[in-house]
């Protein structure tokens, strides 16, 4: 595996999913279960490393899409998803049909309860609910905002 190399894992045409490590088989599910609930084909880009980070390969495959949705499972907020969106509106806003989103936990501790841990941090039920709300599929919202609001629930109960 080349360091600095991205890898298109699954073609697409609707949107771009750039992720690594452990949300690339998320993404991957998520994308399978979308390709054949609702007919929308999502690429998904696995970055394998984030230092140093490969944007030409995500640009090329936004330029495909339109779409940017950055997936991983640190903080969002400051995390390489972060990174991603501001590079892309940094480089090539113009390829972009959408705003570029990103999901990552909430900014709180990663709890140790695997229930737990599966309502924080981004998997298949949550990047399929995000793809759906960016691309106007409303049935998807709801999901998105049940997410949240456990997330904040989280939030309060370590504050």
């Amino acid at each position: 595996m080349p360091i600095g190399k991205a890898e298109v894992k699954r073609p697409g045409r609707d949107i771009t999913v750039a992720t690594f490590s452990f949300c690339v088989l998320q993404a991957l599910e998520a994308a399978a279960e979308l390709s054949k609930q609702y007919g929308i084909e999502v690429e998904v880009v696995d970055l394998r490393s984030i230092v140093p980070l490969d944007m030409e390969t995500v640009l090329d495959s936004v330029a495909r899409t339109g779409r940017l949705l950055a997936v991983h499972e640190s903080h969002a907020m400051n995390g390489i998803g972060a990174e991603l969106v501001a590079r892309m509106y940094e480089e090539a806003p113009e390829l972009l049909k959408a705003p570029a989103r990103r999901l990552g936990a909430p900014p709180v501790s990663i709890p140790v309860s695997m229930t737990l841990e599966e309502e924080m941090l981004p998997r298949k039920r949550q990047i399929k609910a995000m793809i759906l709300e960016m691309l106007g599929v409303s049935a998807a919202a709801q999901g998105v905002r049940q997410w949240r609001q456990n997330c904040d629930f989280l939030r309060i109960c370590q504050a």
